[in-house]
């Protein structure tokens, strides 16, 4: 699909752009994708929800977006890992660095990574991590 790209007058672009959501299965368990399927579509009991959504570029402008405005905050660190061709080597290297965390290890990560300052504020509410 090719997408309509407009200059803002701030010379950044946006674009409009379908994201899917998903409905939780009417009966209320827990919701599943399978891909493993006999007939090699996924099957899934929950139901998919298109939204049209606005999607901007903001490089050079990401200190904008703070965990207090936007739900999400930008990071700058570089993965020590940049080789993705042997699995032994990924899985000792870089999953080590950016793999899901522990609530141990994610406050951890919050003092790592952001000033003294900001920390005890950011632990006092609830934060997400999303590494890209």
């Amino acid at each position: 699909m090719t997408l309509p790209f407009q200059q803002t007058n701030h010379g950044f672009w946006h674009h409009h752009h379908p994201l899917n959501y998903f409905f939780a299965s009417p009966d209320g368990s827990r919701p599943y994708t399978d891909i493993h399927t006999a007939t090699g579509k996924p099957a899934s009991n929950w139901i998919e929800d298109l939204h049209d959504m606005q999607v901007e570029d903001v490089c050079g402008k990401e200190e904008l977006y703070k965990l207090d405005n936007t739900g999400s905050q930008y990071g700058r660190e570089v993965a020590k890992h940049t080789s993705f061709l042997n699995d032994d080597e990924i899985e000792r290297e870089y999953s080590s660095e950016s793999i899901d965390q522990t609530p141990a290890t994610s406050i951890a990560r919050v003092h790592r990574h952001l000033p003294p300052t900001e920390a005890p504020s950011i632990l006092r509410r609830r934060f997400q991590i999303t590494n890209l």
